[in-house]
């Protein structure tokens, strides 16, 4: 072998494994590109401001922290670093962001930072807002009601569970001041995780995903031990080699303007579609309460766009179903880890 063919293997080998980084799945390690290597110290401090106008709020943080975080956030300190010569403090702007939200990101770098992965988590869905299932028999939580027992809100001494009779199912024309100030919703968990894949916060991301995917599938069985995952990025959507599937409840209703803000704001292939589109697919085909239909906006939703109703298809076709056999395999949900982006390792030696 010439050496010239020799270098050329190795710079196919070096573009394949650049490639393989770029994914929106995978194991991964936060990279940085080799021109950014401007160092922070612990004590070194900026600002970040999130929000436009007289909803701006700002934040003094820890560059070497965030930064060790997020490789997004760090290429935005040493870009301010480079453009603001003189200041004191270092500036960042998020003006398209919501400070509520960041305010959660804030938080889970600082419990990171302090306590490990293990350590940090996000907040718990403990209300349905102004999007969820028309069916308050399987979604008992109104915009109206204010849920006590973050843990369990439909445990059976809970505000939430007490006032369910009373509780009026959420419209989706509902005013969004009508929910709790304290409420946090499958939305709110959906805009962490677009703010966290925009910053490139990889655990984050996947905590995001955790919290979705008990929100809507509180009954999955995590125990459950495919030999081949279904709904994993290359994977078969099922296999005949796993434990039997629990029969479980009709679960949590998406509405279908959130899986339609998230399909906007995401490629196709992305974790969070993927767990939107299965769950989708899971209540069309579960044993519903009878007379409970899917909330209304499925219908405006799916004749509106076809992407997610061409998703859906694809999803169930690629369940294997042959007409006139009684082989047919179950749709379950699998694990939450089948659904994460990416194992980090977090660098806070920047």
């Amino acid at each position: 072998m010439s050496h010239a063919s020799g270098s050329n293997q190795a710079e196919e080998g070096s573009t394949r494994k650049r490639s393989r980084t770029v994914g929106d799945q995978g194991r991964r390690s936060i990279t940085l590109p080799a021109e950014d290597t401007m160092e922070f110290t612990d004590i070194s401090l900026g600002e970040i401001h999130v929000g436009t106008g007289e909803e701006v709020k700002v934040w003094k943080v820890h560059i070497k922290r965030f930064a060790g975080m997020s490789a997004w956030l760090k290429r935005a300190f040493i870009t301010a670093v480079s453009e603001q010569a003189g200041v004191d403090l270092p500036t960042v702007k998020l003006p398209g962001d919501d400070p509520r939200i960041f305010q959660w990101v804030h938080n889970y770098i600082y419990a990171v930072s302090f306590a490990g992965l293990k350590g940090a988590d996000v907040p718990v869905i403990n209300n349905a807002g102004t999007s969820g299932s028309h069916d308050d028999d399987i979604v008992i939580m109104s915009s109206r009601v204010k849920v006590e027992d973050h843990d369990n809100p439909l445990a059976s001494g809970s505000a939430a569970n007490q006032n369910a009779a009373a509780a009026q199912t959420p419209d989706a024309n509902d005013d969004l001041k009508e929910v709790a100030a304290d409420a946090i919703t499958p939305r709110d968990l959906m805009v962490l995780y677009l703010l966290a894949y925009k910053l490139e916060i990889f655990s984050l991301r996947n905590k995001a995903i955790d919290a979705l995917h008990t929100w809507y599938h509180p009954d999955a069985q995590e125990k459950r031990k495919p030999s081949t995952v279904a709904g994993a990025v290359g994977a078969p959507a099922n296999n005949d080699d796993y434990e039997p599937a629990k029969l479980l409840p009709f679960g949590r209703v998406p509405w279908m303007t959130d899986v339609q803000y998230v399909f906007a704001h995401t490629p196709d292939g992305n974790s969070l579609r993927r767990l939107l589109i299965w769950t989708c697919v899971m209540c069309l085909f579960s044993k519903r309460p009878q007379k409970k239909k899917l909330p209304e906006d499925w219908n405006d939703v799916l004749t509106s766009t076809g992407e997610i109703g061409c998703a859906m298809i694809k999803t169930i076709a690629s369940l294997g179903w042959v007409k006139g056999t009684k082989d047919c395999k179950d749709i379950v949900i699998w694990q939450k880890f089948t659904f994460h982006e990416a194992e980090t390792s977090i660098d806070l030696d920047v």
